[in-house]
């Protein structure tokens, strides 16, 4: 009888935690797709006129994808989920900041929300095999190159290397795209010069001469040949 009493409670409080468990799943996919409305709605205003309206729309996606994830943390999969949003939101707040060249403190900013972008998106990418938001992936990590030389940053390194990945994933997503296979090689010159990984560089020059002679765009040809001369790529 005892033993009856004990599986039966046992039941009875399983019951409780797995409904408890669908609310709170149903309150993570409806918080979701209101965020996903709001990147929408984001989108839908016009630029030309409301750039800065786009740009604070976006951090405030960021800031309640990111309150949104802590939420959800015992869901990995809605954590997930909004983690990229998040990524979203900062990559695209970025996107809309567009500050004066000399203005450092609004470089910076930049700097933050891309750092932010690939920091999120990177391993959201790597669980999912590259299949995802690579195209912000790339871009976050493609200005950061930039910036990272510009300021002597000392996570240029890291930010290159992640170029490198997220051009592998454009490639592997857009396989038949001559273009997608340019940017790649010029990731893979950079990099490789970079951290003196002749592997890397090889990697590259089989790219270059795997292209068509009109899809051999200036810019790639000019770091095979810097390469090529013992000189830096960028």
């Amino acid at each position: 009888m005892a033993a009856a009493l004990l599986v039966a409670g046992t039941v009875g409080a399983a019951a409780p935690n797995a409904m408890a468990m669908q609310v709170e799943s149903a309150a993570g996919e409806a918080e979701i797709e209101a965020i996903g409305q709001m990147v929408s709605d984001a989108f839908d205003l016009d630029y030309s006129t409301q750039k800065d309206a786009i740009r604070d729309a976006f951090i405030q996606i960021e800031a309640r994808a990111k309150a949104s994830a802590v939420r959800f943390a015992s869901d990995p999969e809605t954590s997930l989920k909004l983690r990229e949003l998040q990524a979203i939101g900062a990559f695209y707040a970025a996107q809309h900041n567009d500050p004066d060249y000399g203005d450092v403190a609004g470089q910076q900013q930049e700097i933050a929300w891309l750092d932010e972008t690939v920091r999120l998106l990177g391993p959201a990418l790597a669980a999912r095999g590259g299949d995802g938001d690579h195209y912000e992936f790339r871009g976050a990590a493609g200005q950061l190159f930039d910036h990272g030389l510009r300021f002597d940053d000392p996570r240029l390194a890291e930010w290159s290397a992640m170029r490198v990945q997220a051009n592998r994933y454009r490639v592997k997503a857009i396989p038949d795209d001559w273009f997608e296979k340019v940017l790649l090689a010029e990731a893979l010159y950079d990099h490789g010069w970079m951290t003196r990984d002749q592997a890397l560089i090889d990697e590259a020059n089989r790219i270059a001469a795997s292209l068509p002679v009109d899809e051999l765009r200036g810019s790639l040809r000019r770091k095979r040949d810097a390469v090529a001369a013992g000189e830096a790529p960028y």
